[in-house]
């Protein structure tokens, strides 16, 4: 749960945090930071000092990005 002004603040189910878009994926906040930093990663959403990735945007990125081993 994200608080401003000690207030909870609702993300909805669409959403995600990096944190635990970290968990999620194995990539570090260093990792994504960089792909943003490059313009090469998912769309991220600022809500107040929160840092938002929408799931569905998230898994489209992933899909087109994932490496087939057996392809190798």
């Amino acid at each position: 749960m994200v608080t401003w002004n000690s207030e909870p603040i609702h993300i909805p189910a669409e959403y995600e945090r990096l944190v635990d878009l970290q968990q999620r994926t194995r990539l570090s906040g260093a990792k994504w930071r960089q792909l943003e930093r490059e313009g090469t990663g998912p769309r991220r959403y600022k809500v107040g000092r929160s840092v938002l990735y929408r799931r569905a945007e998230v898994d489209a990125w992933l899909e087109a990005h994932v490496r087939d081993p057996e392809a190798a």
